[in-house]
């Protein structure tokens, strides 16, 4: 019983702090009771803090997923300056894959019957980034004047591949010279 008469106490005095009389509403008692809970500023502070955190650090957990992606554009958009340019001058580009993670870009002129590469035109080299190679080996592609691809009679497909999150991203020659890239 002396459980009972316990719990009954709590409650009559639970009880006489909810009722109205109790407790009257002052500016005092007001203010003393702000003291339990967070301000307003206080909240948009904590707010704050946590945006600008947040705003640092996910850019920074993605960037690495588009190292492939930017390395597919760069070398989509290479293919395609290198067939423009062959088309608008007149002479030969190449594009060739020196390495797993190396290709250049270069111009070429006629010389003796061959086109060669020009040796007054610095050659464009690409590196690619640290997470992406090639999986397939060194290949070259020529473009003539006319845009289309030197001796080639079939789709080339060429793989990039990013060895942290083993994506692959799959580029399409075509014999017409031209691009097109697939994820996967």
């Amino acid at each position: 019983m002396p459980r009972l008469d316990r719990l009954a106490t709590k409650a009559r005095e639970l009880l006489s702090l909810c009722s109205v009389n109790a407790v009257p509403l002052t500016p005092r008692s007001l203010r003393q009771g702000r003291q339990r809970g967070l301000s307003l500023i206080e909240l948009l502070v904590v707010i704050g803090i946590i945006s600008i955190v947040s705003a640092v650090a996910i850019p920074k957990l993605t960037s690495g997923e588009r190292d492939i992606d930017e390395a597919m554009q760069t070398l989509s958009a290479n293919f395609r300056l290198a067939r423009s340019r062959a088309v608008s001058s007149g002479f030969h580009q190449r594009i060739n894959i020196i390495s797993t993670s190396v290709y250049r870009v270069e111009r070429m002129v006629l010389s003796g019957g061959n086109w060669i590469a020009d040796p007054n035109t610095a050659p464009q080299t690409i590196t690619l980034p640290a997470r992406v190679v090639f999986t397939v080996g060194n290949g070259t592609f020529e473009l003539d004047s006319r845009g289309q691809v030197v001796g080639a009679n079939a789709l080339v497909t060429r793989t990039l591949r990013d060895t942290a999150t083993n994506r692959n991203v799959q580029i399409e020659i075509w014999p017409s010279g031209q691009i097109y890239s697939s994820g996967s």
